[in-house]
């Protein structure tokens, strides 16, 4: 229909193709250009947001992981007096996220182990860095990560087992807490 080869000809068959066919195109058209309208803003805003949540960050504290240990740190953090809006949270779970966002912390769904995710929360301006990966190898990894680049930044890791400390505190953590003991 609509290029003349095909034409309704009785009443019914012309009611059936203004009401029904002819609506369908146009409706999935809005469709697309919706749903494209819809991820070009979002990610133009999240990009404008980002941006200026980093002009702003320095002297700030990042922990990078928000699973028990890492919420917890960030719960005694702000019942001590530290402003939520000075702690960035990084975690690639974004349940967690809105929970570290729920109580004023800015996140960054992302990757610790990735040298440009640690640089877009200007690691190298930190007060801190908390790790908290919820594996001990993760969280060794991003240290030995934060450590090579920010050399100068003071690093406090969880680690779960014994066996583990003494290779975080080789990695270059400054503090190595381990829940367990």
């Amino acid at each position: 229909t609509g290029f003349g080869d095909i034409a309704p000809i009785s009443p019914q068959a012309r009611l059936v193709e203004a009401v029904i066919v002819t609506p369908i195109p146009v409706l999935v058209l809005f469709i697309f250009i919706g749903a494209a309208y819809t991820y070009v803003i979002k990610r133009g805003w999240e990009k404008w947001r980002m941006a200026r949540i980093q002009e702003q960050l320095s002297d700030h504290i990042v922990v990078l992981g928000y699973g028990i240990s890492g919420s917890e740190a960030v719960a005694e953090l702000i019942a001590r007096g530290t402003d939520p809006h000075c702690i960035v949270v990084m975690d690639t779970d974004p349940e967690r996220l809105a929970a570290a966002e729920e109580v004023g912390c800015n996140v960054i769904e992302a990757d610790a182990t990735r040298d440009e995710h640690l640089m877009a929360v200007r690691i190298d301006q930190a007060r801190t860095v908390l790790v908290s990966a919820g594996r001990d190898d993760s969280s060794i990894l991003i240290v030995l990560t934060v450590q090579h680049l920010a050399p100068n930044v003071p690093i406090s890791v969880v680690i779960r087992a014994a066996d583990n400390e003494l290779l975080a505190d080789q990695a270059g953590a400054d503090n190595v807490v381990n829940p367990v003991r």
